[in-house]
């Protein structure tokens, strides 16, 4: 079964992973999180769904904020990396991690909500705004990694190139290896990738 997360504890909705493929994109993993169970070990494939509410306040937040050009050469489009990156040979905090101070710990606390259940962590977020991804493979993770789409857009899919999972929802997260080749795909609308790495 899937947690799809509206941030009710005691409100939580299970789903089959049938019913998630068809309304959240392909490859979801369910993650199954019977009471007193614990933290279970994050897989690649497990999903979660913020609500619209949390939806709306982190993409406000994330327009608030000025961007620049994103340096990164597979993506298109506006964005950085806050947190901990390696650049050129050299590890150091992201240009803007003092500056979106505020935008990150909101972004990690809802992140950390959804993902309650799971024992994942990160020290990066990667903000990709109204970009579009050619395939390429995240080689200065040290991890799995998380990715959450959020605007209002039509197409514009994130997918791994294996096709094992595929993204296009607003609001909906999923755990990947980012060492496997993946990408999205051209959007009509205002569209905002965001990814958690270690």
């Amino acid at each position: 079964t899937t947690v799809a997360n509206d941030n009710v504890a005691s409100d939580r909705k299970v789903a089959t992973a049938e019913s998630i493929a068809s309304p959240w994109g392909r490859g979801l993993r369910c993650l199954d999180t019977p009471s007193g169970s614990g933290r279970r070990p994050a897989e690649v494939g497990m999903c979660f769904q913020l609500s619209k509410e949390q939806c709306a306040v982190l993409t406000k937040a994330i327009i608030a904020q000025p961007w620049p050009r994103n340096a990164r050469y597979v993506t298109s489009g506006l964005g950085t990396c806050l947190g901990a990156t390696y650049d050129r040979g050299e590890p150091r905090l992201g240009a803007l991690t003092r500056e979106t101070a505020t935008l990150s710990k909101l972004l990690n606390e809802t992140v950390a909500s959804a993902l309650r259940d799971v024992d994942f962590e990160w020290g990066s977020i990667q903000v990709n705004i109204c970009s579009v991804s050619s395939p390429h493979r995240d080689s200065n993770n040290t991890g799995l990694s998380l990715i959450l789409l959020l605007g209002e857009y039509s197409g514009g899919e994130f997918a791994m190139c294996d096709r094992s999972l595929v993204l296009s929802v607003p609001g909906v997260g999923a755990i990947i290896d980012g060492h496997q080749l993946h990408g999205s795909s051209a959007f009509v609308g205002f569209k905002i990738g965001r990814a958690s790495c270690r």
